[in-house]
């Protein structure tokens, strides 16, 4: 089972104490479809994305595996965040 990284997290929390803007789940480049199923669970942002375990995120609705790797393939380009 994939996690999200300790480094994708840390970025991602540096950047959210930073104000960056990039924290919208619509920035992260994945279907729309995919967006409006983590709308109707709850998460809105990055930041309520990463606070959740692989295996909460794992426990959408309806959310299936090629749907949970797009998001840890969106999610792994925080990496570099500091770039911004």
């Amino acid at each position: 089972m994939e996690e999200i990284s300790d480094d994708a997290k840390t970025a991602i929390a540096k950047a959210v104490d930073e104000d960056h803007s990039v924290f919208c789940l619509e920035q992260l480049g994945v279907p729309t479809r995919l967006l409006n199923l983590l709308h109707q669970n709850g998460i809105r942002t990055v930041a309520e994305l990463v606070s959740k375990t692989s295996e909460q995120v794992q426990e959408v609705p309806n959310l299936g595996r090629v749907q949970f790797k797009m998001i840890m393939r969106a999610l792994s380009k925080y990496h570099t965040i500091e770039d911004l």
